[in-house]
């Protein structure tokens, strides 16, 4: 893309698609997800599934740590979290599973 587009036109589908491919590179997954938000074009639709896959992936640690720490409250706020991003029942059932494993 070139610095004139980045300029004159920075709310293009390709100056998104720019941005958010960088965000998740730096695993920035949600401002990805923001990026993509409403895109039609298929490699923003893709990259929205993934930031969505990153999402759920990054909550449901979240929900680990939390509960292995004790803090049942915001644990459950991010096992919410994860469910909003599209986890499957199998793998919420499969965190609330794993955190007691260590016991």
């Amino acid at each position: 893309m070139s610095i004139w587009s980045r300029i004159f036109n920075p709310n293009s589908t390709q100056a998104r698609l720019e941005r958010a491919r960088l965000a998740f590179q730096k695993g920035d997954y949600n401002d990805s997800l923001l990026e993509t938000e409403g895109l039609v074009d298929a490699a923003a639709v893709q990259l929205h599934m993934e930031a969505m896959a990153a999402m759920v992936e990054v909550n449901l640690e979240e929900y680990r740590a939390l509960r292995s720490a004790g803090d049942r409250t915001e644990a459950e706020g991010a096992l919410t979290r994860a469910k909003h991003f599209g986890a499957t029942k199998e793998q919420l059932e499969a965190a609330r599973k794993s955190w007691r494993a260590p016991s």
